[in-house]
C-alpha cells in the first residue's frame, strides 16, 4: 500500500504542476485579449485577481504535499482525505478563491482512480 501512497504523491505532484501552467495560460491569454481590446480593463484585472489567487491556491497546496508524509495514513482514502481537509482549510484561513478546491479535488480524484486501477 505505501507504493501506491508513493505513487499517488508522485503523479499528484505533476498534475499540480501541471494546474499551475494552465492557470498561468491564462493570466496570459487574458493579457492577450486586453491587449486586443477584447475585454474591458475592470474585466481583465478581475480576471487576473481570481488568477493570481487561485496559483497562491496551488503553491498553498505544494506546501501542504510538502509536509505530508505518506506513511503516517493506513490507507489512500486516509491519505486524500487529509489532503482535502488541510487545503480546505487553508483556503478558509487564507482568504483564498474557493473555486481552487473544485480544481484540487478534480486532481486528487483523478489520480487516486489512476493509481487505484493501475
Amino acid at each position: 500500500m505505501r507504493n501506491s501512497k508513493w505513487k499517488f504523491l508522485c503523479i499528484l505532484r505533476i498534475e499540480l504542476q501541471d494546474l499551475q501552467r494552465d492557470i498561468e495560460d491564462l493570466i496570459e491569454q487574458t493579457a492577450r485579449e486586453r491587449a486586443r481590446g477584447h475585454l474591458t480593463d475592470y474585466v481583465c484585472m478581475e480576471n487576473l485577481a481570481l488568477f493570481r489567487n487561485e496559483l497562491l491556491g496551488v503553491n498553498a497546496f505544494g506546501r501542504i504535499l510538502d509536509q505530508v508524509d505518506e506513511s503516517a495514513f493506513a490507507t489512500l482514502d486516509e491519505l486524500v482525505d487529509h489532503l482535502k481537509s488541510s487545503f480546505r482549510q487553508q483556503v478558509s484561513k487564507a482568504g483564498l478563491a474557493e473555486a481552487i478546491n473544485v480544481y484540487l479535488d478534480r486532481k486528487l480524484d483523478k489520480v487516486r482512480r489512476y493509481v487505484e486501477h493501475v
